[in-house]
């Protein structure tokens, strides 16, 4: 299987900003870095981020429907997109719908964003994009539950290598943190410096280092603290870093589970394969209610 890639996001929003969020990434160890040209002040500020790139570049310009900025026609996205190509990028990112078109000498990652939830049709909006002819198919939507956080994750096995389908916002995250895991071709990653190109964009320090993405598979022993709201927690870097120490080859996860139902599924056999949790407020009681034992501390 092709490992899956790392993409920073570099959201300027001028040239010097872009240039060091691009610089910092490269160093640290992305894959790849997304040129998100509709975050900058200027074109000309986001095409100057493009000299002197010593990783492939994907060029983005993402519309307002779609969670971006920008408000131009499609004939001139075209033009400030195949000008990012002739500046050096590697890759275009294209919604489902312009599709079919490409710069000369660039390859296409199709899009689908849904800032809603996930499409009932998410398989077959997947398999369409790369029927179109897109190298990748990418589907980025906000789960409304862990539930539908795992089925994001499942979508990457349609096509391992060629579908990065993740979720956005908190309950999102795991999604982000086990793409690997699921054969995902690339996860998102937000730079260090700089602001998230999307809700739930998970530092790449961050990722690479306390949780140790990369070493992230199969046999990875998973945990995590259950909870709402638990994104803010120090949590689980902290326990994921400890049982490095300890030599135990695991992740611990933060979920944030919407209510008590998405809760228990998350323990379950259907949810993210778990060996155990730690659970925060406001779901001890009812998970304490479901416990088949208990001690008499946790009684109390």
């Amino acid at each position: 299987m092709i490992p899956t890639k790392v993409i920073v996001s570099v959201t300027g929003p001028v040239a010097g900003a872009g240039a060091a969020q691009a610089r910092l990434a490269e160093a640290l160890g992305a894959d790849l870095l997304e040129l998100r040209l509709d975050l900058f002040e200027s074109q000309a500020a986001a095409l100057s981020v493009l000299k002197d790139r010593t990783r492939p570049v994907i060029a983005t310009c993402r519309l307002k429907a779609d969670g971006g900025r920008f408000s131009g026609s499609e004939a001139a996205r075209r033009k400030l997109l195949t000008a990012a190509v002739k500046a050096g990028a590697a890759w275009v990112d294209l919604e489902l719908a312009s599709l079919g078109w490409k710069p000369d000498g660039a390859k296409v990652i199709g899009s689908v964003h849904d800032l809603e939830g996930v499409p009932k049709d998410a398989a077959g909006l997947l398999k369409r994009m790369l029927a179109s002819g897109a190298e990748v198919a990418k589907l980025a939507a906000m789960p409304r539950c862990l539930r539908e956080a795992k089925v994001l994750l499942d979508l990457n096995g349609l096509a391992p290598g060629r579908i990065a389908a993740f979720g956005m916002g908190p309950v999102g995250v795991p999604t982000r943190l086990l793409a690997g895991r699921f054969g995902a071709w690339g996860v998102y990653a937000a730079s260090d410096i700089g602001p998230p190109a999307a809700p739930g964009q998970i530092p790449l320090s961050e990722m690479l280092f306390p949780m140790r993405w990369r070493e992230v598979k199969a046999s990875t022993r998973l945990y995590g603290l259950l909870g709402n709201p638990v994104s803010q927690s120090p949590g689980p870097w902290a326990h994921t870093v400890a049982m490095r120490l300890a030599g135990v080859q695991g992740l611990y996860l933060p979920l944030e589970a919407v209510d008590a139902e998405d809760a228990r599924w998350a323990l379950g056999k259907g949810g993210f394969g778990l060996q155990g949790v730690s659970v925060t407020r406001p779901f001890k009681e009812a998970l304490l209610d479901a416990a088949e034992e208990r001690t008499t501390e946790a009684a109390q």
